[in-house]
């Protein structure tokens, strides 16, 4: 009995270095589907190069599992952290490689054994895709620019204006949200894979429960709530490239401007998602169809707003009292089917019962907040700071004089 286990833990942690190709996989998959300019050349070597070093860190595990290496724990991991090191950050660059994919050669070398090390096999999974969404965004961003898809300049009525600072916003909109959009859908990977491809890891992940067989139905909600996240980046994505250039430039001025879904929509989404997500693992389905129904007509609401679509039939006076119809037959519905003898009156888990969502919550919900805390921060201090630095129209370079704020110096 023992072997056999043995013999399924090696297998699964050998098909684990699969998940580092198909992180590349699916980037040329999303290219070919977006054209987002990922050539089959240049740009596609730095992918290759960084799933090499994902896939490199998780081998010294494999092998001490299989007892082809006799070192210790702590000599193997100091050996993998200098032959990472040295080949990430010396041997790479020295070759001609980008400093930056060295880098993150290292950092998915190192990173992928010590998360393996640890068992957050997971993580390591989410690790590589964003390390590849990374690229695959600077390649996305870069491809936008060079493309005329966003100018440094915009015609109107025959009077041409420069746009750099509209441009920048628009080259890191296309960044961030490919950026984000391979993390989650690491994050998706890894609820996918965990069981089938590699072994469950603990940390995070080790409240969804144990399961027989190729695909884990009891995460169910949790893996439709990253789906949908990751949805909506790639439809605000698909939207940014059918809308008008003053639109993507975000120049409101313009008439017909009616700008795109930005990445903090999508953001949102995602997280408006998995609060669904958890309320229908703990059975609130009435407060998960309330909180689903209202950020669905808040979105839709935001799109008529800001004109992507219109009707004659909410101008007026009458619009307001046809909002309100419609957020009451919602509420109407879905009280409807919660009272209902056939479809309502569900009964929630019990506590002695909780699901993995709340074991989840309950186990790192201060690692969550602090993290939250010192990120929500961090983006903060970017936008008021560094975005206004780099949009400096005087040098159409980096303004580090402090502007009006000099005592940010």
């Amino acid at each position: 009995m023992n072997t056999t286990n043995e013999t399924t833990v090696s297998s699964k942690a050998l098909l684990g270095l699969l998940l580092a190709p198909i992180s590349v996989l699916l980037a040329m998959l999303t290219d070919q589907i977006g054209g987002f300019g990922l050539g089959f050349e240049n740009e596609l070597y730095p992918l290759l190069i960084v799933a090499a070093g994902a896939m490199l860190g998780r081998v010294p595990s494999l092998l001490a599992e299989r007892e082809v290496l006799s070192a210790s724990t702590s000599t193997l991991s100091l050996g993998t952290i200098v032959a990472g090191a040295a080949l990430g950050l010396v041997a790479i660059p020295a070759a001609g490689g980008s400093a930056l994919v060295g880098l993150l050669f290292a950092l998915n070398l190192i990173g992928a054994h010590v998360l393996m090390t640890s068992e957050r096999t997971e993580w390591a999974t989410i690790l590589v895709f964003s390390s590849i969404g990374l690229l695959f965004g600077l390649v996305a961003a870069a491809n936008a620019g060079s493309s005329g898809l966003v100018t440094v300049a915009y015609t109107f009525e025959g009077q041409t204006a420069p746009t750099l600072n509209e441009y920048r916003e628009a080259l890191g909109f296309v960044f961030f949200n490919v950026w984000i959009m391979f993390t989650v859908l690491g994050a998706l990977v890894a609820v996918l894979a965990r069981g089938v491809l590699s072994e469950p890891g603990s940390g995070w992940f080790e409240h969804l429960s144990d399961f027989d067989g190729p695909w884990d139905r009891s995460s169910l909600p949790l893996q439709i709530g990253l789906l949908t996240w990751f949805a909506a980046h790639a439809l605000a994505m698909a939207q940014f490239h059918r809308v008008e250039l003053h639109d993507r430039l975000a120049l409101t001025g313009v008439e017909g401007y009616h700008g795109h879904f930005s990445v903090w929509a999508a953001v949102l989404t995602g997280l408006v998602a998995l609060a669904v997500a958890s309320m229908v693992a703990e059975r609130w389905f009435t407060r998960a169809m309330t909180l689903a129904s209202m950020w669905v007509l808040y979105l839709v609401s935001a799109a008529y707003e800001m004109g992507m679509w219109s009707n004659d039939s909410f101008e007026g006076s009458w619009g307001a009292v046809i909002w309100f119809g419609i957020t009451f037959f919602i509420g109407l519905a879905i009280y409807s089917i919660a009272t209902h003898k056939s479809w309502g009156g569900w009964s929630n888990r019990s506590e002695d019962a909780p699901s993995g969502a709340r074991k989840f919550w309950s186990a790192h919900w201060s690692q969550v907040l602090i993290a939250s805390a010192f990120l929500m921060a961090f983006i903060v201090r970017a936008q008021w700071y560094v975005i206004p630095a780099m949009n400096g129209y005087g040098t159409g370079d980096w303004d580090l004089t402090g502007g009006s704020d000099p005592w940010y110096m």
